[in-house]
């Protein structure tokens, strides 16, 4: 007999109409998808299955199902091409109760796509799940799962999405508190000339919106609201487009609103740009920064960055030692070198990988990361094994260090830490 299986489509963000056949209730089962943000942005690596009215769980394994999933591009020129057609690797399952829940490998179901626009955008996700074996009295024909709409993340739920005053929308964070983390993202993760409004891409392409959200970053800073700007189309037009005004505004909305007194800025690549900028715009707004892999080559002048030493911002930098998307000869090293001249600087090179610099002030820091053939390496656990196994990326990547709170001075204390005495 042909095997009858449902397929219901979802979006990557995670809404959509659907079609459900007629079934036959004693042998239709509700899944729930569940993502994650990794590294490398969200992932459908969790599925919950309901199995309310089966007598037994015995005999259930990771082998009892077949997971295909399909993404399609929902955007642009190559809007309606299949991005990825795959059966899911399922690296284990656990029974609770009447539910199983599968355990999907996170190296793979990105709910995100990279378009020809050069923008990660939501695809349009297709699931599929198929028993593989029959449960007791009931035949693996009959047997058909009813995906749930919603796609749940646990972290970003966390967030809710804002419509600027000042046509910059927003990813905010109510952490009840009055310090405040502004996130600027990298170019990858804009508005297409603000056609789409999505404003979710700068919360699932990377941990840099979710990251400063989590148990460990509230506790480090005790507490502060996030905030996670995403561009119409891109933070280099800045000037063109009023932007650095735009997101003062908005900045300072948000401050009185909640009551704000510290504030500190960070941002990746043309967010690191943005960073940049805006601490030379407004010189006393910000408390503190972490600037990361800024994209500052022909945009912004060395007397432009001299401003900076007037500044009330303490400023951490972080590159690779090799980026090939932006040289840091022209970026964090060029910044290092203009504000620390004249100044006694110490160094450590962490046995990590690392090497940190920093004025004997503490204002000032350089972190610069080993790379390896034009990669960092991290360790990841995309199989729930409980080993780290390396995993290489590119090395323009090195927000990820930061998410992870990984760098450290040359005392030793991590960037969380340091950034944190400066929200007091």
């Amino acid at each position: 007999m042909m095997k009858k299986i449902m397929t219901i489509v979802l979006s990557g963000i995670m809404m959509l109409s659907f079609m459900i056949m007629p079934i036959h209730a004693s042998s239709s089962y509700q899944a729930q998808l569940y993502a994650s943000v990794t590294d490398a942005g969200e992932v459908v690596d969790r599925i919950v299955i309901d199995f309310h009215s089966l007598k037994s769980l015995k005999g259930i394994t990771k082998n009892s199902f077949t997971i295909n999933a399909k993404s399609i591009v929902d955007f642009g020129v190559d809007k309606g091409n299949v991005y990825y057609d795959t059966n899911r690797t399922i690296e284990k399952v656990k029974k609770m109760g009447k539910k199983v829940i599968l355990y999907l490998n996170q190296g793979e179901g990105s709910t995100l796509t990279w378009l020809t626009e050069q923008r990660n955008y939501p695809g349009k996700l297709i699931y599929t799940i198929t028993l593989n074996h029959d449960l007791y009295s009931i035949k693996k024909e009959d047997v058909r799962f009813i995906i749930k709409k919603k796609i749940i993340n646990e972290e970003t739920s966390k967030f809710r999405s804002v419509k600027g005053h000042y046509g910059l929308n927003y990813q905010f964070y109510n952490a009840n508190s009055r310090r405040l983390i502004v996130w600027f993202h990298g170019n990858g993760e804009g508005d297409i000339k603000g056609q789409t409004h999505n404003n979710v891409a700068q919360m699932l392409a990377n941990r840099g919106t979710v990251g400063w959200a989590t148990k460990e970053a509230q506790r480090t800073f005790k507490g502060a609201n996030v905030m996670a700007f995403q561009v119409p189309d891109t933070w280099y037009n800045a000037d063109s487009e009023n932007l650095l005004e735009r997101a003062y505004k908005e900045i300072i909305f948000v401050a009185k609103k909640y009551r704000i007194n510290k504030i500190m800025v960070s941002g990746a690549s043309a967010g690191g740009y943005m960073s940049t900028r805006m601490i030379i715009r407004y010189p006393c707004l910000f408390d503190t920064g972490i600037i990361i892999c800024p994209a500052i080559v022909n945009q912004v002048s060395n007397e432009d960055i001299l401003t900076m030493k007037k500044a009330k911002t303490s400023i951490w930098l972080v590159q690779g030692e090799t980026d090939a998307s932006v040289d840091p000869k022209q970026s964090s090293k060029r910044m290092w070198s203009l504000l620390s001249e004249g100044q006694r600087v110490h160094q450590r090179t962490d046995r990590f990988g690392y090497t940190t610099y920093e004025t004997a002030n503490d204002r000032l820091k350089l972190t610069l990361y080993k790379t390896y053939d034009g990669k960092i390496k991290v360790y990841e656990d995309y199989n729930y094994d409980h080993r780290r196994e390396a995993v290489y990326y590119n090395d323009h990547w090195t927000w990820i260090y930061v998410m992870r709170n990984h760098p450290r001075s040359v005392k030793g204390i991590s960037i969380f830490n340091w950034a944190s005495r400066y929200m007091k």
